[in-house]
Parts: C-alpha cells; structure tokens; sequence
C-alpha cells in the first residue's frame, strides 16, 4: 500500500513538472503584447480565487518572467504556499 501512495506522489509531482515547464515554455512564446493581455485576463480570474490559489498564480507567473527553471519554481511555489499557510 505504502507503494501505490509513493507511485501516485512521484506521478503528481511528474505532472506538476510538465505542467509548469509547458507554462513557461508558453509564456516566453508569448510577444511583449501578448503577456499584458495575458496578465488582464489572468488577473480577472485571480478575482475569484481564494488568496492562496491567487499567490500561487502570482508565483508561477513570476517565476516565468523571470526565467526560472521548473525545479526553481517549484520551490518558489513551496514558499508560497507555506507562507500563506502559517502566515510567515
């Protein structure tokens, strides 16, 4: 048992990888115009999210314009979310 939930962590933080370095690779793509109209939309949505969601978003879009690697912004993710958690 104690093996499926090792399989099912290590297969969420696989997709979590994939799914961040595609968000990257994305935004990068994207022409300077492109990233405001972005950043309008996202920032519409984040309206409606509670305030750990919102850092989070916040995080990641961050990490990407700032040109940090997946493992980085994994860990900068980390950060956030034990921030909003204990309030540190």
């Amino acid at each position: 048992m104690e093996d499926l939930f090792k399989k099912t962590d290590e297969d969420s933080n696989k997709k979590l990888e994939e799914s961040i370095a595609k968000f990257s690779t994305a935004f990068k793509a994207l022409s300077p115009a492109a990233k405001v109209a972005f950043q309008n939309q996202i920032t519409a949505q984040m309206r409606k999210m509670d305030d750990r969601t919102k850092k989070l978003y916040e995080t990641l879009i961050k990490s990407a314009q700032d040109g940090f690697d997946t493992k980085k912004t994994i860990g900068e993710m980390e950060k956030t979310d034990r921030q909003t958690k204990g309030g540190i």
